[in-house]
């Protein structure tokens, strides 16, 4: 909810653009090309192709990508359960300790870290679309990296998932959704912006009546995606590493502190992460040795070069006002 009026915004800003784009370009179709069209100038069934095939490949991706995720919700209770605490036990033999109760016992006195560390992780969303944008509008490239570097780590994690069905520490222990008996974390004291995040959660992700659950937890993909968004940040401005490099490993300390995840949750993230970082740069030095076409991004070519051009304007509007 935080982050959909961002969302809707950029969806708006991005449709009048294709609409102003697409009227120039059927104007001058309508009209054999006699009406002036600003440069970048693309065709307008050039311009529909490509527009349609970006969106297709990626509401196509999108939807494999949650169809993975809602069939292995349905695994069954006994196997959930099990994985679960696999992972509190491996918490403790590589830690010494069950991490995610930890964190809150040694944060619950701090409030204000409380509530930034929730605040992180929740923004995860907000700037993935904000990178995204970036990568759209100055490194084609490596927008497309980025986006299939996005999907391929859901790929690559769905198979431990469907081993490895475990939920939340926060849902399996402290919310006890399977009502366990001798629970030990059941009244564990927690952060009040923690209580108040998982209240939110409830019955959302898991439903023990409905049978499915949120069981993508090792790896994590919060931590997978902050790794990709860190790594493509640095790719495309150096300087962003500032921010991204922090917000990165607060990210992944909030995740287990907010009770959505295992200590071993982040380390088997970063490396699903790294997996799909050398999967993804092999696979397009392929294509960049075996494949010579103009490729069939050409849209993002063109919002590209508009860019760049509306930039060149505002630059020279300022130093106008400013001889």
């Amino acid at each position: 909810l935080v982050n959909a009026p961002i969302f809707v915004s950029t969806l708006a800003i991005l449709y009048l653009y294709l609409v102003a784009k697409g009227t120039i370009s059927l104007s001058r179709w309508l009209t054999g090309g006699t009406v002036p069209a600003p440069q970048p100038h693309i065709g307008f069934w050039s311009l529909l192709g490509h527009t349609t095939y970006l969106f297709i490949t990626l509401a196509s991706v999108s939807l494999f990508m949650t169809l993975i995720v809602f069939m292995l919700a349905s695994a069954p209770q006994s196997q959930v359960m099990t994985a679960s605490e696999e992972m509190m036990n491996w918490d403790e033999v590589v830690f010494g300790v069950p991490l995610p109760f930890l964190l809150n016992s040694k944060f619950i006195n701090y409030p204000s870290i409380d509530r930034f560390l929730v605040s992180c992780y929740s923004y995860l969303s907000m700037i993935v679309l904000v990178l995204v944008v970036s990568l759209f509008l100055f490194d084609k490239q490596l927008f497309r990296k980025f986006s299939f570097s996005f999907f391929l780590v859901v790929a690559l994690s769905a198979p431990i998932w469907y081993i490895f069905p475990a939920i939340s520490p926060g849902d399996m222990y402290h919310e006890n959704i399977f009502k366990i008996d001798n629970n030990q974390f059941a009244q564990a004291p927690i952060g009040p912006a923690v209580r108040d995040f998982s209240a939110s959660l409830k019955g959302v992700w898991n439903n023990t009546e409905k049978q499915y659950f949120a069981i993508a937890t090792f790896p994590s993909m919060h931590v997978a995606w902050a790794v990709l968004i860190l790594y493509f940040g640095l790719l495309l401005w150096r300087p962003l590493g500032f921010f991204l490099l922090p917000w990165a490993i607060t990210n992944a300390v909030s995740a287990v502190y907010i009770l959505q995840h295992y200590g071993v949750d982040v380390l088997s993230g970063i490396l699903a992460a790294y997996l799909t970082i050398v999967i993804t740069n092999f696979l397009f030095r392929l294509e960049n040795r075996y494949y010579s076409g103009s490729g069939v991004y050409k849209i993002i070519d063109v919002v590209q070069e508009d860019v760049k051009a509306l930039l060149r304007h505002g630059q020279e509007f300022i130093r106008k006002q400013n001889p």
